[in-house]
C-alpha cells in the first residue's frame, strides 16, 4: 500500500516542483537583453540608439526614434517579453525632440548694414487717435 501511495504522490510533487521552477521571474539583465534582441529584429529599430533598463518587471525605454509607429512598436516589443509587468516609454520622436529643444548652434541674427546716406523717417503716433500715425517730415494724409 505504501508503494502505490508513493507513486501517486510522486507525480504531484514533480508537477509542483516544475510549476515553481517555471514561475521564477527572469532577472533584470535577462529581461533587458531579451528586449534589446527583439528591438534588433525590427528593421526600423535595429540601428537606433535605444536604452533599455529593467527593474523588477518595470522596463524603461529611452532614446530617439524616427516616428510614432517606431515608438509604439518598441513599447509593444518590450511588453511582450516574459517578466515585464510595466513599460515606461520615454522614447522621443526625432522631429518632436528637435523642435522641443532649443537650438544652441543657431547663428545670432545679423545686424543690417548701417547706411547713413538717408536717415529713416521717424514715426509719431497720437495717443488720442491711435489710428492716426504720420512720419515726421512727410505730409500727413
Amino acid at each position: 500500500m505504501r508503494f502505490s501511495q508513493f507513486f501517486r504522490i510522486l507525480p504531484l510533487a514533480l508537477a509542483l516542483a516544475l510549476a515553481v521552477a517555471c514561475t521564477k521571474a527572469p532577472n533584470d539583465a535577462q529581461v533587458a537583453t531579451d528586449i534589446q534582441t527583439k528591438l534588433g529584429t525590427d528593421s526600423g529599430l535595429q540601428n537606433k540608439q535605444l536604452n533599455v533598463q529593467s527593474d523588477k518587471g518595470t522596463v524603461t525605454l529611452s532614446g530617439t526614434v524616427d516616428n510614432d509607429a517606431q515608438r509604439e512598436a518598441a513599447a509593444k516589443y518590450a511588453a511582450s517579453v516574459p517578466g515585464v509587468k510595466q513599460v515606461i516609454n520615454n522614447l522621443q520622436v526625432a522631429s518632436l525632440a528637435a523642435s522641443s529643444s532649443p537650438q544652441q548652434d543657431a547663428a545670432p541674427p545679423q545686424a543690417m548694414p548701417n547706411d547713413n546716406s538717408s536717415p529713416a523717417p521717424r514715426t509719431t503716433c497720437s495717443s488720442a487717435t491711435p489710428r492716426t500715425c504720420a512720419s515726421a517730415g512727410a505730409p500727413s494724409a
